[in-house]
């Protein structure tokens, strides 16, 4: 009985695996960085969330156009040590102090079930 508890709690362990993302945006001179929220799974994103290797987070960014601007589009990278994950959204067009949110879903890496805890870089792009 004792040894079944010690399985289960180790699988546990490597089920609830807690990554910190580190945010980076990049905007040009589409919209100001600075005025550009991001929130995974509904959490707004300052400096660091963690999240679990191997689920499905959603990337909401919410932006202030600052031009009129036909075509643009936002990238969401996940960049660890072992592996990169990416999404990008469709093209959409812009008009100058417009507000606008878009949301990308990423999958987290489960190669990085090995390492208990782990710090990854979240970049978002809007271009």
């Amino acid at each position: 009985m004792r040894m079944n508890t010690k399985n289960i709690l180790v699988s546990f362990q490597a089920i609830v695996i807690a990554l910190l993302l580190v945010v980076t945006v990049s905007a040009t001179e589409l919209a100001d960085p600075s005025n550009v929220i991001i929130k995974v799974d509904g959490i707004e994103v300052s400096d660091n969330v963690a999240v679990i290797a191997g689920e499905t987070v959603d990337v909401k960014v919410y932006f202030t156009s600052e031009q009129n601007a036909p075509d643009v589009r936002i990238k969401a990278s996940i960049e660890g040590d072992k592996l990169d994950v990416s999404g990008v959204t469709s093209s959409f067009d812009v008009e100058d102090g417009k507000r606008y949110s878009k949301t990308l879903t990423l999958k987290v890496p489960y190669e990085l079930t090995d390492v208990l805890s782990d710090d990854l870089s979240l970049s978002v792009k809007i271009w």
